[in-house]
């Protein structure tokens, strides 16, 4: 047999290879072949899978990283394929790596998994090092490993039992067929020879009643199965027949991707996006004083609004309808001012009252009348509510934090004749509240020294926790404290009719019908701008009393609007950059105008939407037990509605029902009466 002269790594290889083990498993021809196997590993070739040990002692002397024994390796707990980092991410490596290393720094006790977070903020930490160590930099090889691990040490000692069946989820190792084997009765019997019988399988009964999830596994297999078959087709008549079938059930699991990422999109908003809305209004202000118009919902957030108020409005429906539904409540929008927040600071266990200054960088609350003077005396009349709430309130006997609407004092009640009847009547902002004097409401309200709406619940001081609604069961009534929460009371048994059902479902079909290319609009218009100008504009329009009476017109007067702008903007610059900067804002403006399409099918959904909600309006507003109006400024009362409704869900996700034309436009006309806070 002719053996070759070897190179000096091929023979510092072989002579790491153990002639024992070869002379047993190839006998005559052993030498042969341990040199071929030296040559091809010498080359970073692949090699004969032989007994671990062997290949363990080759890796192990091939990097110089680990012992000479395999034995010993193995009784160490080092596993075939193992490098330095994993070994110290075990924390089993000896050296210039004390044995735990990775555990002993991050103060990890051992058999417990090294969480995530640990992991990146050690990383970050070495990162930032201008000069780090060799120690450092081999211990961050050792965490960046440890990160790749999954933040799981001695994965061979845990015993990984199966998760439960339904989950998709297979471990490495499971003998399970997810297919088969999550639930026999849920199996989908499929045919994938040709496109034909893909199409019959994706028609059967069995597989359109399945959930979205699982027609996805059904849909993955037939893929799977076709590309393997294509692949190993042989014949030109059987692959072409497979091509076919396989560029069909390609389209269809595209579709089934999207469709999953719409879905969860979906999901997202019904279940997390609200609190997110939330979340945001809270990080502006530390307190609960915004929600969204339902039709504003696809100026500012696009297609994901669009489909929150269409869920909302189909929600609404069962509610009217006395159906299962997911509305937990709906809050009546009182128009009280200031907001109050009250109650027991857990920092210390002090009644205390306040304006949403209580969640300032440098928080402004209130223990004592000296408090409010301090940071409160330079607006008399905010003061002098703030201290009747500190004298009145505690004798409610409020546990935790609440947030309300002062609705009125004893000096803010007056006696009026309305239509022959004598009401007490009261305005803490836009609207006048009404109440029968000789009613069960007036005579509380008349007693009263105060009076308040409570709405929204907080767990502390730092503005997070919030939750609409206020639980008032186990306040104590007091004659000097008219309270009440905001829920919508109905004894009056309203239901939505049959016909203002189908005006609902048309508005929404009608909606459904207009395309919107929300993606295609630029950015100041869209719904990743910061301010939306047309949601700006279309309050300009609720200030004249109109609100997208006709969505051509509304375009035209938007482009007007802006044009106003652009002007104000240049006169605030220097006369040498005028030109440049009216230059950019009118090409601006024919951007929007080349999205004219777009910007008006966007504004017939809205009003669309408005429609609508304004259903669901006058059916509540027939329920409420007070009387609204407006003043005219001459001594007369108009009637008005309500100020509107918050309908919320099982999500703790709520919308703002508000007829802008009636409430908004007189809001924006009276401005918000009061002082600076």
């Amino acid at each position: 047999m002719y053996e070759r002269e070897l190179s000096d790594k091929e023979e510092r290889i072989a002579q790491s290879l153990p002639d024992k083990e070869f002379k047993k498993r190839y006998g005559k021809d052993w030498k042969a072949v341990k040199i071929a196997t030296a040559t091809k590993m010498a080359k970073n070739e692949n090699f004969p899978p032989y007994k671990a040990d062997q290949v363990q002692k080759v890796r192990y002397q091939a990097s110089d990283t680990f012992t000479n024994s395999p034995k010993d390796a193995k009784k160490k707990g080092y596993l075939e394929g193992d490098t330095y980092e994993k070994m110290a991410a075990k924390g089993k490596k000896k050296g210039n790596l004390k044995q735990g290393t990775v555990r002993k720094r991050l103060k990890i006790k051992d058999g417990e998994k090294i969480p995530l977070s640990k992991i990146t903020k050690a990383i970050s930490k070495i990162k930032k090092m201008k000069n780090p160590s060799e120690k450092n930099k081999k211990y961050l090889k050792a965490l960046n490993l440890a990160k790749t691990l999954k933040t799981t040490t001695h994965k061979e000692n845990i015993n990984e039992a199966d998760p439960k069946k339904g989950t998709g989820k297979k471990p490495k190792g499971s003998g399970r067929r997810l297919y088969t084997d999550e639930n026999p009765k849920d199996t989908v019997k499929v045919k994938f020879s040709t496109r034909q019988d893909i199409v019959d399988t994706l028609n059967k009964k069995s597989f359109k009643s399945k959930s979205h999830a699982r027609q996805s596994q059904v849909i993955n297999l037939i893929h799977q199965r076709v590309r393997a078959a294509l692949n190993r087709a042989k014949d030109p008549d059987v692959k072409k027949r497979l091509r076919t079938a396989f560029d069909y059930i390609k389209k269809r699991k595209e579709a089934s991707k999207k469709k999953t990422q719409r879905m969860k999109k979906e999901n997202a908003l019904t279940k997390g996006w609200w609190k997110e809305q939330l979340t945001e209004i809270l990080s502006e202000t530390k307190a609960n004083t915004h929600l969204t118009h339902l039709e504003e919902l696809v100026l500012t957030q696009g297609q994901d609004g669009y489909n929150q108020a269409k869920a909302f409005l189909y929600e609404l429906i069962k509610n009217l309808k006395g159906e299962d539904n997911s509305i937990k409540n709906v809050s009546v929008k009182w128009d009280g001012a200031p907001a109050i927040f009250t109650g027991i600071n857990p920092d210390n266990g002090k009644f205390f009252v306040g304006t949403k200054s209580v969640f300032n960088v440098n928080p402004k609350i209130n223990y004592t009348s000296q408090d409010i003077d301090e940071n409160h005396g330079h607006a008399a009349g905010l003061a002098k509510k703030l201290k009747l709430a500190l004298q009145y309130l505690p004798a409610v006997g409020i546990k935790g934090i609440l947030q309300g609407d002062f609705m009125f004092d004893s000096d803010d009640v007056e006696t009026k004749d309305i239509d022959g009847i004598t009401h007490y009547t009261f305005k803490p902002n836009t609207i006048r509240y009404a109440v029968e004097a000789n009613s069960e409401l007036g005579k509380q309200v008349i007693a009263a020294n105060i009076g308040i709406i409570f709405h929204t619940t907080y767990n502390d001081l730092s503005g997070g926790g919030a939750s609409f609604g206020a639980d008032i069961s186990g306040l104590s009534k007091t004659p000097s404290v008219w309270f009440d929460d905001a829920y919508f009371k109905d004894t009056t048994g309203i239901l939505l009719s049959d016909e203002e059902e189908k005006f609902v479902l048309d508005k929404i079909e009608t909606a459904e019908s207009i395309e919107v290319d929300y993606n295609s609009l630029p950015i100041e218009i869209s719904s990743n701008a910061k301010t939306n100008l047309l949601n700006t504009y279309l309050n300009q329009e609720i200030r004249k009393g109109e609100f997208i009476t006709d969505p051509n017109k509304s375009f035209e007067m938007f482009k007007e609007w802006y044009q106003s702008k652009i002007e104000k903007a240049v006169a605030k610059i220097s006369p040498k950059n005028q030109d440049k900067k009216r230059k950019q804002l009118e090409d601006k403006l024919k951007t929007f105008e080349s999205k004219k399409d777009i910007v008006i099918n966007l504004f017939k959904v809205s009003k669309l939407l408005s429609q609508a909600k304004n259903i669901f309006i006058a059916k509540y507003d027939k329920a409420v037990a007070t009387k609204h109006f407006i003043d005219n400024g001459d001594g007369t009362l108009s009637v008005t509605k309500a100020e509107g409704f918050v309908a919320v869900d099982h999500t703790e996700s709520g919308i703002k029902l508000v007829d802008r034309l009636e409430f908004s436009k007189n809001n924006f006309n009276a401005g918000k009466p009061g002082e600076k806070k």
